[in-house]
């Protein structure tokens, strides 16, 4: 179902739930969705509100996600511009989806299933997103399947027990501003930087995500490493 209580996006009144023996919601909050920054709370309040008007109804989502192009990118997601239906789609605000997304669906144990849209970059006619042209750019990983975008890793870090450590954002290469934040992905509980080899100290990696703020860089050149132990 893609339309329930869509506004808009209603087609002809049509209501798919009870029609089956159970039903996948298609939902893009943080995405095609009116302020998107309140993805996480969005998401989880209109699924709560799904189950309570369907409570014999099993409920699994079976489109979230978002765009994203590994050759833009934004310092701030939460300010930069980005455009859902055209360009830019920078790839950290595809990870900021994925980041609130999930973690509004793990909690919600009536939801039996999940999928994310999608694995793969995959062929759209049409289309003019992200730095593509004819690609819907919400996959994990590129069209040719040879890199693996940030979100990829932050679902690693999430679903699979094999101890990981990514470093996110280093295809954001030339830095506009001398104060950065940087963000690692990791199944350890905590995590240390380094930048151009002086000590910044470990922080805590809550639900999987470190974060440094505030990071000072040098004019030219700046080596970061991050290390951990699990």
């Amino acid at each position: 179902d893609c339309c329930e209580e869509q506004g808009a996006l209603q087609t002809s009144g049509e209501k798919l739930a009870g029609t089956a023996d159970m039903i996948g919601y298609n939902r893009y909050y943080g995405w095609y969705m009116p302020q998107p920054l309140d993805a996480r709370k969005q998401l989880g309040e209109k699924m709560d509100h799904l189950h309570a008007k369907h409570p014999a109804l099993p409920i699994s989502i079976s489109e979230y996600g978002a765009g994203g192009a590994l050759s833009q990118h934004s310092d701030n997601v939460r300010s930069g511009f980005v455009n859902f239906i055209g360009r830019p789609q920078p790839e950290e605000f595809e990870s900021f989806v994925h980041e609130q997304s999930w973690p509004a669906i793990r909690e919600r144990k009536y939801i039996f299933a999940s999928w994310v849209w999608n694995m793969f970059d995959f062929v759209s006619d049409m289309r003019r997103e992200g730095d593509a042209i004819d690609l819907n750019t919400k996959g994990l990983v590129s069209f040719d399947r040879k890199v693996k975008k940030d979100a990829f890793h932050y679902y690693k870090a999430q679903w699979n027990p094999e101890p990981m450590l990514h470093i996110a954002g280093t295809r954001h290469a030339d830095r506009p501003y001398p104060v950065i934040e940087v963000k690692a992905y990791s199944t350890a509980p905590s995590a240390a930087l380094t930048v151009n080899g002086a000590a910044i100290g470990p922080v805590p990696c809550t639900d999987r995500i470190c974060v440094w703020r505030d990071v000072a860089l040098r004019p030219g050149a700046n080596v970061i490493g991050v290390t951990a132990t699990d």
